[in-house]
């Protein structure tokens, strides 16, 4: 990737959003000093000295269009680039990453706001190592910051962050690289004057209960690294109570098919298993955070029934789904165990 590009980019969209009937845009640069966190003994000899990158973002600040964005005070939502020295240029390299944030208010004053953000995209690491065996990874973010008001048009940023980039177990090994960094920066207003915020008599977006199936597939390698590539699909059923307009609970049943048992079982020596011997059933409990159309999920599964017992009895499921229309949803989630991505699905839905 040219930076010139990147900049460049920057530029025609800053002076395009400058003259947009929206007056809510701004621009962001960060620098971050942290370090990655061992989550793996075998990950002490890649990590030496401390992580340090850099952050740009460009976003809109929502005013209140419609009446969810109060019900949320008001979010912003963008795209950022992130650049990052890894601290190990021979093993781990640099990492690229282009991503969409959304950012969601918790408290607000005159002059000091305090918010935490969301980040999903796409990094690129420049050397393959131990943790991350591909160049292509996910990308995902969590940060808790504060913004301070220097001038009406001029915030100063502070942020915790937390990273976790991984291919989802397209390619080992898996381990995941996990940056955890503070933040420094400044938030510039692009337009002079903002749009003025919109009050709605009824600002709650509420939702009542809700039941979804959703149909996953993906790819994943297995041991040895370099390996074949293996079909691995599940079939949801996915019941969630609403709490609030924007938490819920549930609780819901998987099927799981994993091609790639064929040949774990081979190596054990157990032969001629059939299509249904290799099936996994199991009973997850979940959590979900609605905004608008976008929701991110957190589940703890348990199997049920699993002829394969050597990756546990248990796993972990996050995400994000999209609401398509009233019936139909987008997912993408990892499901992990023992903290190692086990696949990435890609899915479809209807809701209920």
């Amino acid at each position: 990737m040219h930076f010139r590009h990147f900049f460049l980019f920057l530029l025609i969209s800053s002076n395009l959003f400058a003259q947009d009937n929206n007056k809510n845009y701004h621009l962001g640069a960060s620098a971050h000093y942290g370090f990655i966190a061992r989550h793996r003994d075998s990950m002490n000899d890649l990590i030496e000295d401390p992580i340090k990158a850099i952050n740009i973002t460009l976003g809109r600040q929502m005013f209140g269009q419609q009446a969810w964005e109060q019900t949320f005070l008001y979010p912003a939502y963008g795209m950022g680039f992130y650049a990052a020295d890894l601290g190990n240029q021979d093993n781990l390299g640099y990492g690229y990453a282009l991503y969409g944030f959304m950012t969601l208010p918790l408290w607000e004053s005159e002059k000091i706001k305090w918010h935490y953000q969301f980040e999903l995209g796409l990094v690129y690491v420049t050397e393959g190592n131990i943790a991350v065996g591909s160049h292509t990874n996910v990308f995902i973010g969590a940060t808790l910051g504060m913004q301070y008001a220097l001038t009406e048009r001029l915030w100063l940023v502070n942020e915790l962050s937390g990273n976790h980039f991984s291919n989802g177990a397209t390619k080992m090994p898996n381990l995941g690289l996990n940056p955890l960094t503070y933040r420094l920066g400044i938030n510039y207003r692009l337009n002079r004057e903002a749009n003025e915020r919109v009050v709605h008599e009824t600002a709650t977006d509420y939702a009542t209960d809700d039941f979804a199936v959703v149909y996953n597939a993906g790819i994943k390698e297995i041991k040895p690294a370099g390996g074949d590539k293996y079909f691995i699909s599940s079939i949801m059923l996915d019941y969630t109570h609403a709490l609030t307009a924007k938490h819920r609970i549930g609780f819901g049943l998987d099927w799981i098919y994993d091609s790639s048992f064929f040949t774990r079982f081979e190596r054990e020596g157990v032969l001629d298993l059939s299509q249904a011997a290799i099936m996994q059933y199991a009973l997850h409990l979940s959590y979900r955070f609605d905004v608008h159309r976008f929701s991110v999920i957190a589940q703890q599964g348990f199997h049920l029934y699993s002829k394969w017992t050597d990756d546990g009895s248990s796993f972990q499921r996050a995400g994000l789904r999209y609401r398509i229309s009233k019936r139909t949803l987008l997912n993408l989630t990892i499901m992990s165990k023992g903290g190692v991505a086990y696949f990435t699905e890609w899915g479809v839905g209807l809701r209920f």
